[in-house]
């Protein structure tokens, strides 16, 4: 026949040679991607914060710290308010301070001046810690160790709540005892003044 024959040698070298080319190109392209991915994690790890996230963490703090020194200085002066319309001109002894300090909102006001971070729960030994950085006297101390025995034996090790700090100050004598601190002159009566100065330096974390 008069077919034309192809040389073996042309039939081998340019599919195989465009093969070769096109496995080269994608192993290269492959290996690239790998390092380029390699790279992008060993970066990611070792890439220091960006100062801006850092300015704006540091200004959610000190928002955080302003807001709730607002809220703290409201409670304190809602209480004292309080207190002032139910005391009137008089001076309190401890029955009637019993009555207006006992009421649900005033220690509900109170816990939320020892609940710092806002989350509805007090840390018994944090809390208990902070009691007793502030005790100047004996009187004082044993006010705080029947607060941290209430809470022990009412509650465990567990966080106390809003309904769990009520409880324990309106447990028998306590308020009694805390009326005995709070009369410095051991006069049998005291001030709203006497009161809230007392709970704002108690609760106080400076």
């Amino acid at each position: 026949s008069c077919a034309e024959t192809i040389p073996v040698s042309d039939q081998d070298s340019r599919p195989s040679s465009g093969t070769s080319s096109r496995e080269q190109t994608l192993k290269k392209t492959t290996e690239d991607e790998e390092q380029i991915t390699k790279d992008d994690e060993t970066n990611f790890e070792v890439v220091p914060r960006p100062l801006v996230a850092v300015k704006l963490q540091k200004r959610s703090t000190i928002e955080k710290l302003e807001m709730a020194e607002k809220q703290r200085n409201g409670s304190l002066s809602y209480m004292r308010d309080q207190l002032d319309r139910q005391f009137g001109r008089s001076l309190a002894p401890v029955d009637f301070f019993s009555n207006c300090c006992g009421q649900m909102e005033f220690l509900e006001r109170m816990f939320g001046l020892f609940d710092y971070d806002g989350d509805g729960l007090l840390n018994q030994l944090d809390w208990i810690d902070q009691l007793k950085s502030k005790c100047t006297n004996e009187k004082e101390v044993d006010f705080v160790e029947i607060l941290e025995t209430l809470a022990y034996v009412l509650y465990g090790d567990a966080d106390l709540d809003k309904n769990a700090f009520l409880t324990i100050f309106t447990s028998k004598g306590v308020l009694q005892k805390l009326f005995r601190i709070v009369d410095k002159d051991n006069d049998g009566f005291v001030t709203p003044k006497d009161v809230m100065d007392f709970v704002s330096e108690l609760s106080n974390t400076r």
